[in-house]
């Protein structure tokens, strides 16, 4: 709930950032936030009841964060230089050498920050997968309306910040719902829902005019899911751009 909280804050907060005191605010807000929450914590939270034979896996930290930064240098130079570019390979191609170590690390960790081990359970493999491609759909959909309702539509990133706030509160409220249900009748059942119901917010409509636009965000928002980008009309986000339509000028 509080991470779900934070996602509808930061819509705001980030617009207003970028707007008053450019995209590099959004990164550095989270140093003092970290350290406060850091402060807290050591403060006010106490150690686990079981932290017998528990040590932080600093190897595996360093294999993944190294992997990680490699990678994304890699692709931020991507963005300016061709994929076949000598760095760009040569970044890449480093950065699958720790990755890689740390998957072969981790099945022989005694305290691994990925317990390889869970996966073996059917119920977590299941929930797991559907949990990392529906993060990877929704939060690569966040990132490309953000820019799509600023380059391409002409909001101010706080406007952005505005239209985009359906999507986080219908995920704020539908979540904990989700979550009793799945203890009641078990997590399969949500599961299958939420991904039919996600599908079929994606289905694209051939009456493509401004009042079947509407009904059809409006239809797909209680998803509160994955958000999906029609061929002919990139604006028919599920509870996204709605709000606001029509956009600016057009």
């Amino acid at each position: 709930m509080a991470s779900l909280s934070s996602s509808a804050v930061s819509a705001l907060a980030g617009g207003l950032l970028v707007e008053h005191s450019g995209w590099h605010a959004v990164f550095w807000v989270n140093v003092p936030i970290a350290v406060l929450a850091a402060a807290l914590t050591l403060a006010g939270v106490p150690e686990s009841a079981d932290t017998a034979g528990k040590r932080i896996d600093v190897p595996g930290a360093t294999l993944v964060t190294a992997g990680l930064v490699l990678a994304l240098a890699g692709f931020a130079r991507a963005v300016r230089h061709p994929w076949t570019d000598r760095w760009t390979l040569a970044l890449l191609i480093a950065a699958a050498v720790p990755l890689t170590a740390f998957s072969a690390q981790q099945l022989r960790a005694a305290s691994p920050l990925a317990p390889v081990g869970w996966l073996a359970a059917r119920g977590i493999l299941v929930s797991v997968t559907t949990l990392l491609l529906a993060s990877f759909a929704l939060f690569g959909a966040i990132f490309l309306v953000s820019l799509y309702l600023q380059d391409v539509r002409g909001y101010a990133a706080v406007q952005a910040g505005v239209r985009m706030l359906p999507l986080r509160l219908t995920t704020l409220v539908i979540a904990p719902l989700a979550g009793k249900t799945a203890v009641c009748r078990g997590p399969a059942g949500v599961l299958l829902a939420g991904l039919a119901l996600t599908g079929g917010a994606g289905q694209d409509d051939r009456h493509d005019g401004p009042a079947a636009a509407r009904h059809r965000c409006w239809r797909s928002a209680p998803v509160g899911g994955v958000p999906a980008i029609s061929r002919h009309r990139p604006v028919l986000t599920p509870g996204l751009a709605c709000p606001g339509w029509p956009p600016p000028g057009g």
